[in-house]
């Protein structure tokens, strides 16, 4: 059955390929950023320049709170229509028709750099063919944000399910419309999970094809746990013991963590998400990760004055580390978070960053904590910005207890790992929704935090428990309550000020 289930699927993707696939190697230019660009005599009405509207980011378009960026505003200015890879398909990036089909939002950046990363992608029965096409999309617009050619950025790519399978290694594609041709056209192959086979591949690959010199990261995207553990953390190990950085991306609730870990050169290197169609979410911050890691230099496509800052002055030039513990858990609702992280962002707006001044990290936690950034890892305006835009919505359940923990007892404070500077005060900003899980757990991680010299100060949205809020926050002065999401705007400079006062003092 299985042999008559895969030659019905091959027939389906190579009549799909035929068609498209000639179109797509005529026509696109690449834009070096996710999406391509298909020159066309007018602008579909869904694509109606007047219809875009600035965010609170400054140069960036969204409709249907998906991001477009200013150059591919222009370009849809000149009558061209921008397309997207969805799955196997090309298809305008904004039709509205297909706004949940996992359609691909441009990083907002291009990472330039070099390095020699491999792609390991579960191929298996478990993922079905539609979360496979959500899977291909992720990587070519992964792919897309970073400059290739044969002095940057080069991409392998390896399948696996009961054997592992070379699609194309490092030295095949030096430029982005090939390159995504080739991840996007990848056959789907059924079966079981043997990861370590298409680790022992990759390791293979980097060594034939890899060049001298030149970092080397393999970035392990799955949906299960492998069908042989032992196998796969000697591959694994081996990969590791040779210099690369592993990084591992888990999709469902099918795959244990420990074994996620294994695939990553450390737990800051795990990436989850609860379903294929959310993979996008992790884009920006996945992306962002390798270029830091491969040496490279993030170049916005907005510039500093593409993002107007608040009318506000900066007042706040004091030495300080100030760190986001946003709340992630599903009751807040995918409009509300996008709020909240606007409101974020916008506080930023009041302090001077740099080295001598303020610097910021973030943390998400709803069942899990997960780091977004550490204080050295956006140093201006423009990325602090947007990194902090584009973190990503776990909508689990509300563990703040083990966000106040991660602050102290993970390497968030560390000078030698996240930046974190000795001498400068620290605050906490811990934005929640609703009662964590475990209050007393909450009260006890929150004291600790305090006892080790950090302040803390609560906002609390809509349904957050006023109580838990005291016991949190450093003092009464250091809690703040927003009745809604919309009326974070009320107390955003309430939060701000008492920040500057709170490092000033």
């Amino acid at each position: 059955m299985k042999l008559v289930y895969g030659f019905i699927f091959s027939l389906c993707f190579v009549y799909a390929n035929s068609l498209i696939l000639p179109i797509f190697r005529r026509t696109i230019a690449p834009l070096g950023i996710g999406p391509v660009i298909i020159q066309k005599p007018t602008t579909p009405s869904y694509l109606n320049v007047d219809s875009w509207l600035p965010t609170p980011v400054g140069r960036v378009f969204q409709r249907a709170g998906i991001v477009l960026d200013d150059t591919l505003k222009a370009a849809v200015s000149a009558g061209v229509n921008v397309l997207c890879a969805v799955g196997l398909r090309i298809v305008p990036c904004r039709d509205r028709t297909d706004q949940n089909a996992g359609l691909l939002a441009p990083v907002p950046f291009q990472c330039l750099g070099k390095a020699d990363v491999i792609f390991v992608l579960d191929s298996s029965g478990s993922i079905g063919s539609l979360n496979y096409q959500e899977a291909l999309s992720f990587l070519a617009n992964f792919a897309g944000s970073f400059k290739i050619g044969n002095d940057d950025f080069r991409f392998g790519l390896v399948i696996f399910s009961d054997n592992a399978r070379k699609i194309f290694d490092l030295s095949s594609y030096n430029n982005h419309p090939e390159l995504l041709e080739a991840i996007l056209k990848t056959p789907y192959l059924l079966g079981n999970t043997f990861t370590d086979k298409a680790l022992v591949m990759a390791n293979s690959l980097l060594a034939t094809t890899g060049r001298p010199g030149v970092p080397k990261v393999v970035i392990t995207l799955t949906d299960g746990n492998s069908a042989n553990a032992m196998l796969t953390f000697g591959a694994a190990t081996a990969l590791k013991n040779s210099g690369v950085t592993m990084m591992s991306i888990g999709v469902g609730n099918n795959i244990l963590e420990n074994e996620l870990v294994v695939l990553a050169k450390s737990p800051a290197y795990v990436f989850t998400t609860d379903e294929y169609k959310n993979l996008q979410t992790l884009l920006y911050v996945t992306a962002q990760k390798t270029c830091k890691e491969c040496n490279g230099v993030v170049a916005p496509i907005e510039d500093d004055k593409g993002i107007p800052n608040n009318d506000a002055p900066k007042a706040c030039k004091t030495l300080a580390d100030i760190i986001f513990v946003l709340d992630s858990s599903g009751s807040i609702g995918a409009d509300n978070y996008i709020k909240m992280l606007q409101f974020a962002a916008n506080i930023t707006d009041r302090f001077t960053l740099g080295v001598n001044d303020v610097l910021f990290a973030e943390i998400i936690f709803g069942a899990v904590v997960q780091k977004m950034f550490d204080f050295n890892d956006n140093m201006d305006a423009t990325s602090l910005k947007m990194a902090i835009l584009h973190t990503p919505y776990l909508k689990q359940s509300t563990r703040t207890d083990r966000a106040l923990n991660y602050v102290i007892n993970s390497t968030m404070l560390d000078p030698n790992y996240s930046g974190a500077r000795l001498n400068a005060k620290k605050i906490v900003i811990l934005m929640t929704d609703g009662a964590s899980d475990f209050p007393t757990q909450t009260k006890e991680a929150a004291q600790k935090v305090k006892e080790r010299g950090l302040s803390i100060i609560a906002v609390g949205i809509a349904n957050a428990n006023m109580d838990e809020l005291k016991n949190m926050a450093s003092t009464v002065d250091d809690v703040f309550k927003a009745d809604t999401f919309d009326d974070l705007k009320k107390i955003a400079e309430k939060v701000t000020q008492r920040t500057c006062d709170k490092i000033s003092c």
